[in-house]
């Protein structure tokens, strides 16, 4: 197979090499897989955390594209102060309608206890002492516009808040074994998760809708892959879909729900309100390590779509 590399404003276009390894992490997908690109395609596509290769290309739009059914990650340490992570910088030249970055959002089909984020900010403040952290800082110059930090159109609800505070539940099993004290004392680390199938089960005598994961050693590769169920009875489940800002236990982070997610939430063993997370993922390198969880129930607020 010919092995031609063209440079381009794009970067390094492979268009004649097909399965020919680059580099560690770095693969060549399959023209016929990616379909028909632009000359200086980059076809170059990097491996997800499961060894499927990403697809890279420019097609005759002009707009880059990547072609992925996996999830990426960008990792940035700072090593300074005033550093920036990812920059975007748009000249909007006058011109009407410009956006720096839009999302196309398509939910599918979901239903009840279904919560899904466009944009997931997981605040680990757990060395913090002091400060403040701002999800969205907006600054203006002076002008003749009307600066916005955020826009709401109509059927769309401005502001949902959850209030309360993190504190010790009654009850934590890692599979069968009680570890309410290793979950709850910072120091006393032990794994979770260790095995494909492996649960972890939070209880309590009233019902919560958060749960904070402080990780001594996160996830490896793609996580844990969990699911997540609540009690309806003793022995009986209903399943869920929170947000976790644990990305799988590849980070500290919380859990969160609304409770219309677990409609039929009962009382399980022990007279508490259970749940349930189980790790489906069959091979996992380097198992989560709890450092501290801890749950919360909260007082939903909010700024309805009526105003």
């Amino acid at each position: 197979m010919a092995q031609g590399f063209v440079r381009t404003e794009f970067g390094i276009s492979a268009a004649a090499l097909t399965g020919t390894i680059l580099a560690p992490n770095v693969v060549v997908s399959s023209l016929e897989a990616v379909g028909a690109l632009d000359t200086g395609s980059i076809v170059a596509g990097f491996t997800g955390i499961d060894g499927t290769p990403i697809g890279l290309g420019t097609p005759s739009t002009g707009a880059f594209t990547v072609f992925s059914a996996l999830s990426g990650v960008i990792v940035f340490t700072a090593t300074e102060d005033d550093a920036i992570a990812l920059e975007i910088d748009v000249i909007g030249g006058g011109f009407a309608d410009i956006k720096a970055l839009g999302f196309s959002y398509i939910t599918g089909a979901i239903g009840a206890g279904q919560d899904e984020a466009v944009l997931l900010v997981n605040f680990d403040q757990s060395a913090a002492l002091g400060g403040d952290i701002a999800a969205l800082a907006v600054v203006s110059t002076e002008g003749l516009a009307i600066a916005y930090v955020i826009a709401a159109g109509a059927g769309v609800a401005p502001i949902k808040h959850q209030s309360g505070v993190f504190e010790d539940m009654d009850s934590a099993l890692v599979n069968a074994v009680d570890r309410l004290t290793e979950f709850t004392t910072a120091g006393t680390d032990i794994q979770m998760f260790v095995a494909d199938n492996d649960t972890v089960t939070i209880g309590n005598a009233t019902k919560f809708q958060n749960i904070e994961f402080l990780l001594a050693i996160v996830a490896s590769g793609g996580g844990v892959a969990p699911t997540f169920e609540f009690s309806t009875g003793v022995g009986i489940w209903g399943s869920f879909t929170p947000v976790d800002g644990t990305n799988g236990m590849r980070n500290s982070g919380i859990i969160v729900w609304d409770d219309v997610d677990t409609p039929g939430w009962l009382v399980g063993t022990g007279s508490e309100f259970l749940i349930r997370i189980t790790r489906t993922r069959n091979t996992l390198a380097t198992p989560p390590t709890e450092s501290l969880v801890q749950i919360a129930g909260v007082v939903q607020f909010g700024w309805n779509a009526d105003g």
